[in-house]
């Protein structure tokens, strides 16, 4: 009963657009690509936790505990130059096949994502940026943007994690079908050049 229910579920969720491709990927490429998401994100946010602990010296931020000054530091749009920035590799990974490897799984999906929000992070930083420089023209609901921009990073997150667990499953390398592929590929030109 088990069985069923896995293999139904398995089957239900490979269907779904974007993450679809997850059932096929192993436990050995998820620990590979959140080891490579947590240094990426570590060296990614260094501003914002640094920024924070050098703030926290400043006397007016002596009552604010060090995740409100983190939130201080990512609240002028700060978050949205990220999410585009982060999002950057998910283009290379994603649009080239290296050699041996299988297809990037749901490609065109993965690109269309990535402009989206690459669309709308800018469009909202660019909103933000035009506030600063011409105070009281416009009047901009700085809580909905931080929301926003939170979320946007987040959903950065997730879709370069879900390009690099896929690209990890793609470059799978199978030591018995690599080493029978080329013994006959060997054995075919062998035989090409000696029945001449």
């Amino acid at each position: 009963m088990a069985g069923k229910l896995l293999h139904w579920f398995q089957n239900f969720w490979q269907r779904l657009p974007l993450v679809g491709y997850l059932v096929y990927c192993t436990r050995k490429n998820h620990a590979e690509a959140m080891r490579e998401l947590f240094v990426t994100l570590l060296f990614s946010t260094t501003t914002f936790w640094i920024s924070a602990l050098i703030l926290q010296a400043f006397m007016q931020n002596a009552g604010m505990n060090y995740f409100a000054i983190i939130k201080t530091t990512a609240n002028a749009g700060q978050l949205f130059i990220f999410a585009v920035s982060f999002m950057g590799p998910v283009f290379l990974l994603a649009g080239d096949d290296p050699p041996k490897a299988k297809n990037f799984p749901n490609r065109g999906l993965h690109f269309i994502v990535l402009f989206v929000l690459a669309i709308i992070a800018s469009c909202f930083y660019a909103l933000q940026l035009g506030a600063k420089q011409f105070p009281g023209s416009m009047m901009l609901d700085s809580h909905f943007l931080m929301n926003t921009s939170m979320v946007i990073a987040a959903l950065a997150i997730a879709l370069r994690y879900l390009t690099v667990v896929y690209r990890k499953n793609t470059l799978y390398f199978d030591p018995n079908v690599e080493m029978v592929e080329r013994t006959t590929e060997f054995a075919d030109q062998f035989a090409r050049r000696h029945s001449a």
